[in-house]
């Protein structure tokens, strides 16, 4: 027989080194997210004409920190699928289903059999994957022991959960795509589960991947912006023409980039940060988005995005 038919099931080692490779992929990833975010976020403010430029213009501590906030959603959809599919790996069988499927196999080729030398070979292999099963069996065998839970009632009361979050949760943008998120991790992870009863660096980077695109949007809707606080600035005017009053920081570098909030066309100015005299930040509250209900029978409108001066 060409094809192996033994079947492993997954150590503790293959495990951490995925667990090992996402959170580095994730970590290397985490600057280039938080630019990105950056970049969505100031590409919605009407007054700014270099978004890009601004995004990347913060230091990389700031677009790190900006990247590990935005991307915490994604890490929460990800275990929120394997909180599902783990149970499902311990009580759903599918690996021993893989057993009983690669015994039966085994048999049938013992008729395809040329010589003697072949049927020791699958004797052999039939006895090591029988060996497994009863393993795997007797590991398991309190989780078998628990309820089982019909398929149909999981979607059942996820819908029953949802609904009232998607309602009348505030932020309901953040609610819908956090759904989304959640969602597409519980399918992809069922799918790894039932088709290799398994999940590697190599089959689940795609999700992780997914996870911070729908993350990063998830950011940009709420303004996400680390370090752009509203102050009352006093400058050395000996060598700049800018007056004092209130503006909000863009970035932080040998250049701070400031948007006025005393002046109606909010004109953005870059001022060298040796000049900045003195900085008093200001609490401001930004506008919080309302539940969708409120956004649909309460007409109350919903702010997406950086919110400028506030």
């Amino acid at each position: 027989m060409s094809e192996n038919t033994e079947l492993k099931k997954p150590s503790e080692s293959s495990m951490l080194d995925t667990l090992g490779k996402s959170l580095a992929l994730a970590v290397a990833l985490m600057p280039i997210v938080g630019g990105l975010i950056r970049f969505l976020d100031f590409s919605a403010v009407r007054f700014i004409n270099n978004p890009m430029e601004l995004a990347l213009s913060s230091s990389l501590s700031v677009l790190s920190i900006t990247g590990v906030l935005g991307a915490i959603p994604a890490a929460g959809f990800i275990v929120y699928g394997l909180f599902f599919w783990w149970p499902s790996m311990l009580m759903d069988s599918h690996f021993l289903r893989r057993f009983d499927s690669s015994i039966r196999e085994i048999r049938n080729a013992l008729d395809d059999a040329k010589d003697g030398e072949d049927i020791e070979e699958i004797d052999r292999k039939i006895h090591s994957l029988e060996e497994g099963m009863k393993t795997f069996d007797q590991r398991n065998r309190l989780a078998r022991r628990l309820p089982r839970i019909p398929k149909w009632l999981v979607p059942v009361i996820g819908m029953a959960l949802w609904f009232p979050l998607v309602l009348f949760l505030p932020g309901w943008p953040t609610v819908i795509l956090a759904t989304v998120g959640s969602l597409i991790s519980l399918i992809y992870i069922d799918f790894l589960a039932k088709r290799t009863g398994e999940i590697r660096f190599g089959n689940i980077w795609p999700l992780i991947l997914i996870n911070l695109a729908i993350s990063m949007a998830i950011a940009a809707f709420n303004g996400l912006l680390v370090g752009t606080t509203v102050s009352s600035y006093k400058f050395d005017h000996s060598d700049i023409q800018v007056a004092d009053g209130v503006y909000q920081e863009l970035n932080d570098g040998t250049v701070t980039f400031l948007i006025s909030c005393i002046d109606s066309s909010r004109e953005v100015i870059g001022v060298k940060s040796d000049l900045i005299l003195q900085k008093t930040p200001l609490h401001t509250r930004p506008d919080t988005q309302p539940s969708l209900y409120q956004a649909v029978f309460g007409n109350k409108p919903t702010p997406i995005g950086f919110q400028v001066c506030k």
